[in-house]
């Protein structure tokens, strides 16, 4: 079962960051529609932090950049805020927008 759960997890994150890298507005609704349910309990939501953050930076290894440097410095400091009581989509969302906006080249990030 973790097989499947790692497998489809894996998957689902490369989706996602491929809408949001290639500036698709869907990758919004691709953090409800898609990723919430891999962040149901404590465990599934570190294991989605490493999976993140793993392909995060090796695609920063494979095509270093600054904007996917940022991006993946921007995770981390969202991530933080999952110590306190924010909600998962709240935290998946926020990134998402903040994301976009970097892949725009709209916006560096907020400081919030």
């Amino acid at each position: 079962m973790l097989d499947g759960f790692a497998i489809n997890l894996k998957r689902s994150i490369t989706e996602w960051l491929d809408e949001i890298f290639n500036r698709q507005e869907k990758s919004f609704a691709f953090v409800q529609s898609d990723l919430l349910n891999f962040v149901d309990t404590n465990e599934h939501q570190n294991i989605f932090n490493l999976a993140l953050s793993s392909e995060l930076s090796m695609r920063l290894e494979k095509a270093p950049n600054s904007v996917l440097a940022d991006i993946l410095d921007r995770w981390l400091v969202i991530y933080q805020r999952s110590r306190f009581t924010v909600s998962w989509q709240t935290m998946l969302e926020s990134f998402t927008l903040e994301a976009l906006r970097m892949v725009n080249g709209t916006e560096k990030f907020s400081n919030k």
